[in-house]
């Protein structure tokens, strides 16, 4: 299943994204259509990714980065997961396509 149809059986919203999963050489792509404020939407999905897996997390880095072309927001998190009253912490890393934003203007 899409990533964009998982995060709609969870949110109940329409997220503006149009494929991707998150990796460097897959980011999740953000529509056109959406709202300007990428920003805001790239943490909507990492919010909606978090309560997905049934953990909580932190933002510790961003950049901007170019890859094949194309800007892409590269998002690093610290991911909070408890198992058996044990917290595990551990970094994760998304990327998010962002061309059409940075291209705009």
């Amino acid at each position: 299943m899409p990533i964009k149809a998982i995060l709609k059986s969870i949110s109940k919203k329409n997220l503006h994204i149009s494929g991707g999963l998150g990796s460097i050489n897959d980011p999740i792509i953000l529509d056109k259509d959406g709202p300007l404020d990428y920003v805001k939407t790239e943490d909507i999905i990492l919010k909606y990714i978090g309560i997905l897996h049934g953990v909580t997390w932190r933002k510790i880095d961003k950049s901007l980065i170019k890859h094949n072309g194309r800007y892409i927001d590269h998002i690093k998190i610290e991911v909070v997961d408890t198992i058996d009253e044990e917290v595990i912490t551990h970094i994760e890393n998304y990327f998010f396509d962002i061309d059409y934003f940075f291209r705009r203007y």
